[in-house]
Formats: C-alpha cells, sequence, structure tokens
C-alpha cells in the first residue's frame, strides 16, 4: 500500500491518519464502518490495500487500549464482544475475517472499538 497517498479531503497521508486513528477513542467509540468508509472513500483504497488500510488501523486503535464492542444485544449499552483474540495483530485479522464474510460493508449498527 502506499502510505504516501493523501486522503481526498484533509490531505494526510495513509500512514498519518492511521496514527491519529486511535485520538478519536478520547471522545468516542471509532466504528468499523467508519474505517472502511474512510479508506474507501478517503484515500480510494480496495481489494489488499483496503484490508491492509482497515488491518493497520484496527491494530492501532488496538494497541491503544480499545476494544471491540457492539450494542446489539443490550440496547444501547456498549458490550465488550469477545471471540476475536488477544493480540492486536489477531484482533485484526478476525475482524476482517468476520468483514469479508459477511459480503458487505459494515454499517452503523455493527462492530465498534472502544475503550473500557
Amino acid at each position: 500500500m502506499n502510505t504516501e497517498s493523501n486522503h481526498r479531503t484533509y490531505g494526510l497521508t495513509v500512514g498519518e491518519w492511521i496514527a491519529k486513528t486511535p485520538a478519536e477513542l478520547d471522545d468516542d467509540a471509532v466504528g468499523l464502518w467508519q474505517i472502511v468508509n474512510n479508506g474507501r472513500r478517503g484515500f480510494g483504497l480496495e481489494g489488499a490495500a483496503l484490508v491492509d488500510f482497515v488491518v493497520r488501523s484496527v491494530v492501532e486503535l488496538v494497541k491503544a487500549g480499545a476494544q471491540p464492542v457492539d450494542s446489539r444485544e443490550s440496547g444501547r449499552l456498549w458490550r465488550v464482544k469477545p471471540g476475536y483474540g488477544e493480540q492486536p495483530e489477531e484482533i485484526a485479522k478476525n475482524v476482517v475475517a468476520e468483514w469479508q464474510l459477511s459480503g458487505q460493508d459494515p454499517d452503523v449498527s455493527g462492530l465498534w472499538f472502544a475503550l473500557p
């Protein structure tokens, strides 16, 4: 992946964008749909480049202390969604595998990453 590609709106490179993604955790959770959308629409990534962008973004979020969460079973409250693994790279690969297996891009009702 070309880490020097610039975001179409904000001008940041892929590497800069990924490095800044965990900063959002101070204010809000980060949705998988947001990550995919920024890779696809913000940087024009597809295929392996988009997958790499998502993996790297999730790794950075998990390294910053975020956990996979959703609210489907609990209504409005976030619940940690187990089963993705322990290590950041393992979690990221399992998240991407689940996304790809679904055959569609994630939406706002899906997986998010939040600080405990």
